[in-house]
């Protein structure tokens, strides 16, 4: 069986569906999920990352 992919909507990069969270059909993977949860908001990707986020929505 072949493993479905999506895109992570803060990197951009390609993820298994099954590694990462899903909001409203939106993936983040992994990596990008620990770097939201370690994020302070003197973080230079901040801005970055809550525009991205911003689409989920």
């Amino acid at each position: 069986m072949e493993k479905q992919m999506a895109q992570c909507i803060v990197c951009g990069k390609e993820m298994r569906r099954e590694e990462g969270i899903f909001i409203r059909g939106q993936g983040i993977c992994a990596h990008c999920e620990k770097l939201i949860t370690e994020l302070t908001s003197t973080s230079p990707y901040y801005e970055r990352i809550e525009q991205n986020l911003k689409k989920i929505w």
